[in-house]
């Protein structure tokens, strides 16, 4: 396997979990607003969520780890709960990968090797030591962290108040005795959406921070203009960021990933 293509594997793997992230906004709102725990659920449950496709094209991606800097391009087509489907380019625009991430697997196209392979996500953590998770890169790539706020063990009688237009909200989750997930969301609290971000994830060593900002504003959705992502471990470290310049919202269909017939599968 190149050391592209390996590359390109970390993309896939290491948006799967992030530490940090934070976005720069402009915030207005100075008067103290006090939420219940309820209360902001159904403030959450009451931001519409259509059933369409959401298309990120043309973003720019930079990869840098020891051997140096890869600059790549990469669309992301995204079907809520359900798919995600990326490509990876060159510069050119020749495609060099593809990828299918499902909630329970993941599938890629190697286009350099005339190769692919299918992976559970339990067979991946065992593989790469790393812990995956489809929701968690959903969130990542469209800023949208309800499922981790409607889903906290925050007591029903928790109660929050606004300070300078935001809501800080705190949430902890060990998942096993040596992984331990913090997060802490700042939401605007007049258009509620995530305005900053912390998530600290710790396991055997690993670390993982994602910071990104710009938003853009696509159909009263506000979806992450850049993302810089760090990954690192005891021998290595590697940095990604993505540029994110064009975001349409699509018709929803079915996302399929079409292998080659004389494509071998990797093990």
């Amino acid at each position: 396997m190149n050391k592209t293509f390996t590359k390109i594997i970390c993309i896939f793997y290491c948006f799967l979990i992030f530490e940090g992230c934070s976005v720069n906004k402009n915030i207005s709102q100075n008067n103290s607003i006090t939420l219940s725990k309820k209360e902001l659920v159904d403030r959450i449950n009451s931001i519409e969520q259509k059933d369409e496709l959401i298309l990120i094209k043309g973003s720019k991606i930079s990869i840098e780890d020891n051997s140096g800097i890869t600059n790549l391009k990469v669309n992301f087509l995204i079907k809520l709960d359900s798919a995600i489907l990326v490509s990876v380019s060159s510069l050119l625009g020749i495609e060099v990968s593809r990828a299918l991430i499902l909630k329970d697997s993941i599938i890629v196209i190697d286009r350099i090797n005339k190769t692919y392979y299918y992976e559970k996500y339990d067979e991946l953590e065992k593989r790469f030591s790393i812990s995956l998770d489809f929701l968690q890169l959903q969130s990542l790539l469209t800023g949208d962290f309800k499922m981790n706020i409607q889903e906290s063990v925050i007591p029903i009688d928790r109660v929050y108040v606004s300070d300078k237009g935001n809501i800080n909200i705190g949430i902890s989750e060990s998942k096993t005795e040596n992984e331990r997930i913090e997060t802490v969301l700042k939401i605007d609290i007049a258009k509620f959406f995530i305005n900053e971000a912390t998530i600290l994830f710790e396991k055997e060593g690993l670390e993982y921070q994602v910071s990104y900002n710009d938003y853009i504003n696509i159909n009263s959705y506000f979806f992450p203009g850049f993302l810089d992502i760090e990954f690192k471990n005891k021998k290595s470290l590697i940095r990604i960021a993505i540029q994110n310049k064009n975001i349409k919202i699509q018709p929803n269909k079915g996302l399929i990933i079409d292998i080659p017939a004389n494509y071998i599968r990797s093990r």
